[in-house]
């Protein structure tokens, strides 16, 4: 999916308001959100994922990969994605549910991981 705009911006959780997620348009198609503590001490420093969101059976779902600081170049870590079904509820509020951690099956494709999100995604025990 193209950048939604109605992402972009400075986020904050509902449940704890310890953290702001900054979310900017990395080019046409992905975003690069930072994590970042507000009351940070000199060892707190910002996590930096790239993002992009794809359709799956008609749900929206946020892909993240972490990157890391080596010196001034952000690098991947490691091919490790974490996935969220979004909802943008309005202009104000965004619900993620994040995808289980439990799946120990592994994808050599996109579309063998998409196959699995559409047999799978709408059931409760994959949130």
């Amino acid at each position: 999916m193209k950048v939604n705009p109605k992402l972009l911006g400075v986020w904050e959780s509902r449940t704890s308001t310890d953290y702001t997620y900054t979310i900017r348009a990395a080019d046409e198609y992905n975003y690069t959100i930072v994590k970042e503590k507000k009351q940070k001490s000199d060892e707190d420093k910002p996590t930096q994922y790239n993002a992009f969101i794809s359709i799956v059976n008609g749900f929206q779902f946020l892909n993240l990969n972490e990157v890391y600081e080596e010196g001034n170049i952000w690098s991947h870590t490691e091919k490790k994605y974490y996935f969220y079904k979004i909802t943008l509820q309005n202009d104000m509020m965004l619900a993620l549910h994040e995808v289980t951690e439990n799946i120990t099956e592994q994808f050599n494709s996109s579309a063998e991981l998409k196959t699995y999100f559409e047999k799978y995604g709408n059931l409760s025990f994959f949130y």
